[in-house]
């Protein structure tokens, strides 16, 4: 069984042809890279499964039953999500806004949670990314660009802090 399948799906921009009823399966626990020339459809099929395009034709199954309406929001609640590598990290933000940006931490009327957020900031970068350096704290701003090596466990982490294990990312 699939966790994931698009039948026939196809995307026009005008009158060019993005993806011409191509199909696609991921399974479930399974790897899957998409390889291809610039212009093949590989960041359309991408956008189209995370809901920022809709197909023209084609069905889109999440666990064996038919999506019948995708967005982005509709694609996180069923748990799939994407980081985009040129946008993931806001570089002059402190890190316990990178981390909860698109998902801030709030109470029952929408105010901001920050000592909470810089709390779970604090774990997440012992407990998840293994930082102990006392210079880096939630606050740090200017050390973002230089977390290289960690760079995508900080992005990684971004995707599935709110839900726990998305069962795709898309990276």
């Amino acid at each position: 069984d699939k966790l994931v399948r698009m039948v026939n799906i196809s995307k026009y921009f005008g009158e060019v042809a993005a993806l011409k009823e191509e199909n696609f399966e991921v399974g479930y626990n399974e790897v899957v890279g998409l390889i291809g020339d610039n212009g093949a459809g590989k960041s359309t099929l991408i956008k189209i499964l995370t809901g920022v395009h809709t197909p023209d034709k084609g069905r889109i199954y999440f666990k064996g039953e038919e999506i019948t309406y995708h967005s982005v929001e509709r694609a996180r609640e069923l748990g799939i999500e994407t980081v985009y590598q040129e946008r993931a990290l806001g570089e002059q933000q402190a890190l316990w806004r990178n981390i909860f940006m698109g998902r801030e931490m709030t109470d029952r009327l929408g105010f901001l949670q920050v000592k909470k957020a810089k709390k779970e900031t604090e774990k997440i970068l012992k407990e998840v990314i293994g930082f102990t350096a006392a210079g880096l704290t939630p606050d740090s701003s200017s050390e973002v660009h230089d977390l290289i090596p960690a760079r995508n466990a900080l992005k990684m982490y971004k995707v599935v802090h709110k839900y726990g294990v998305y069962p795709i990312k898309v990276l």
